[in-house]
C-alpha cells in the first residue's frame, strides 16, 4: 500500500512543442515525412494538436495536407488530411482522436519516431511559406 507521498513523479505528464516550417517538408515531390518527436522507450502520447501559425502558400499550390503517426500510413495519431492552406485561426486546429490514444504504447525497448507527413498537388519544394506547430502530452512508465 502506498500514499501519494509515497509515489515519485517519475511519469509526471510534459507537453512537447515542435515547430516545422515549409523548408522542413521541402522536396522535389508531392509527399514527404519527417520525424517530428522520437517518442522515448516505455513513453505513451496522451493527447496531441496540430495547428499552423502561418498558411502554406507559394508555387502555384492550392492544397497542402498534413497527418501525423508512426510507419506505415502516418495516420495514427492525426488521421488527417488537416489542411495546411486554410486560414489561421484560433479555431483551425486538429486534435488527436482520443480511442486512437489507450494503446500508444509502441515499444518498451526502444523509442518510437512520430512522423510528419505531407502532401501536395504540386512539388513541395515549391512552397515558400508556411509553419505548422505539434503539441504531444507525453508520459513515461517508470
Amino acid at each position: 500500500w502506498k500514499t501519494w507521498s509515497d509515489v515519485s513523479p517519475v511519469g509526471a505528464l510534459a507537453w512537447v512543442k515542435v515547430t516545422k516550417t515549409y523548408a522542413d517538408l521541402s522536396t522535389a515531390a508531392t509527399t514527404n515525412d519527417i520525424e517530428v518527436y522520437s517518442l522515448p522507450a516505455k513513453s505513451t502520447i496522451h493527447a496531441g494538436v496540430l495547428k499552423t501559425t502561418t498558411a502554406f502558400s507559394g508555387g502555384g499550390l492550392s492544397s497542402y495536407s498534413f497527418s501525423v503517426g508512426t510507419a506505415p500510413g502516418f495516420t495514427d495519431l492525426i488521421t488527417g488530411p488537416y489542411s495546411g492552406t486554410a486560414a489561421v485561426s484560433n479555431t483551425n486546429f486538429e486534435r488527436v482522436a482520443g480511442a486512437l490514444l489507450p494503446n500508444f504504447i509502441k515499444n518498451f525497448g526502444s523509442a518510437t519516431s512520430i512522423r510528419l507527413s505531407a502532401s501536395c498537388d504540386v512539388n513541395l519544394n515549391g512552397a515558400t511559406a508556411g509553419s505548422v506547430d505539434l503539441y504531444l502530452l507525453v508520459s513515461t512508465l517508470p
